[in-house]
């Protein structure tokens, strides 16, 4: 299943939009510096001859991260933008688009070098196999650390130009933004998960109360059972002793006197 759907993408192409012609360019560099790191691990660690599952894994999530990184190379380039195709990227576009090993070399003086790819990816850790990540959340991930970098850039009195003062009041709005938008994400995800535990718990009282009238029926029935069953037991023995004849009184004696002799 892709990773790229159509919310995603709309998502990611109004985020696209809004970027600085500067924050484009960065932003292309750093996925073609991802498709860089992937091939070097790819090939370094002979992928190909390893689990097949985890091969097709490696391999389709590669293709994906290329198919991303081409659509929202379309998306930024489709109004009066003009942005350079990071190197990398252009090499993997040419005829069919595929990553190959000679376009695994780890040029370290170019734009998209493989040091900004690095980090907690989905490529590094293979093991886990893990899925990848929506074009949204990389996006805004990227924006995040980018904007975490220029405000932990070192400032002199002298570079606290005007254009300086701006561009750091630009920076912050940003980040206020982000901010803003993952604590709503946050507080979305808690309410989400309030509302999956108050289920839970109206489940397991319900769950209960159906217990208990269950186990009130057994017991019920159980107690007239056996009220049932002394009351037939004292039905047979009050059936039984009338059956039985009276002490000293024999049957013969009874038929004799209800006989009467008649004399002439």
């Amino acid at each position: 299943m892709s990773a790229f759907d159509n919310d995603d993408f709309m998502q990611v192409a109004a985020q696209l939009l809004q970027m600085s012609m500067a924050d484009s360019q960065a932003y292309l560099n750093y996925l073609s510096s991802r498709l860089r790191v992937m091939a070097s691990l790819f090939f370094g660690r002979n992928v190909a001859t390893q689990d097949p599952d985890i091969y097709t894994w490696f391999t389709e999530n590669m293709f994906r991260e290329l198919t991303n990184a081409i659509t929202v190379l379309g998306c930024l380039t489709s109004g009066s933008r003009v942005l350079e195709v990071p190197q990398y990227l252009r090499r993997c576009m040419r005829g069919h688009p595929h990553l190959s090993k000679r376009y695994s070399d780890n040029d370290s003086d170019v734009p998209d070098s493989p040091i900004d790819g690095l980090g907690d990816h989905w490529y590094t850790q293979i093991p886990l196999r893990p899925e990848v990540p929506k074009m949204h959340d990389l996006l805004t991930t990227w924006s995040r650390q980018n904007l975490m970098a220029e405000m932990t850039t070192a400032f002199t009195p002298a570079s606290l130009s005007d254009e300086g003062l701006l561009s750091l009041k630009s920076a912050y709005e940003k980040y206020r933004e982000i901010l803003r938008a993952a604590i709503e994400q946050e507080t979305a995800h808690y309410n989400q998960l309030i509302d999956e535990r108050e289920a839970v718990q109206t489940a397991l009282i319900e769950a209960e109360r159906v217990e208990r009238q269950v186990m009130v029926r057994k017991l019920t029935d159980a107690m007239f059972e056996d009220v049932d069953s002394d009351e037939s037991s004292e039905n047979d023995q009050e059936t039984f002793a009338s059956k039985q004849p009276v002490p000293g009184v024999s049957e013969t004696a009874e038929e004799s006197s209800s006989e009467v002799e008649i004399v002439e």
